[in-house]
């Protein structure tokens, strides 16, 4: 069972944590100043317990109809307690019924069980971007787009 409460909106003081998860979750972790860009350029979320313990945390960019989720990342030791599938279908029912028409996000091809995530949610692999991420050892991995498309708001 997830401990997983709800999404609080990031601020410039949550950098600190976000950062040091970054650093755990991912072979090639964003940069601070990164972190600092995306926040500014987009919008971050923290993923809380009732009490608010932060658990994970990602950071979306929209533009016209669309959103983009940039980085989506749980706490190494919230994993495999369905913060991950809670935080995304409270992040998926931010955007629902409004004006954005469909999500994107890239992952690793290897990041089998993010994949899996994505599609649990309603997301659907469109293409692929090869080589798109370095690894620590200089080679490069493909990255699976995929989108989750947003049923309209239809008048009653």
């Amino acid at each position: 069972m997830s401990c997983f409460s709800h999404l609080r909106v990031m601020d410039v003081d949550d950098l600190d944590w976000v950062e040091s998860v970054e650093r755990r979750c991912y072979p090639m972790p964003w940069s601070r100043r990164g972190l600092e860009l995306a926040l500014r350029n987009g919008l971050g979320f923290i993923f809380c317990a009732a009490d608010e313990t932060p658990l994970g945390y990602c950071f979306v960019q929209t533009a016209a109809d669309e959103v983009e989720l940039l980085n989506f990342a749980v706490a190494p030791q919230q994993q495999g307690r369905g913060v991950g599938s809670a935080a995304l279908r409270a992040l998926l029912g931010r955007f629902e019924g409004g004006r954005f028409a469909q999500m994107f996000l890239e992952v690793r091809a290897s990041n089998t069980p993010a994949i899996r995530l994505y599609q649990r949610a309603g997301f659907n692999e469109i293409g692929l971007r090869p080589g798109y991420y370095r690894n620590p050892d200089g080679s490069r991995e493909d990255a699976v787009l995929m989108a989750h498309t947003f049923l309209p708001d239809f008048p009653a």
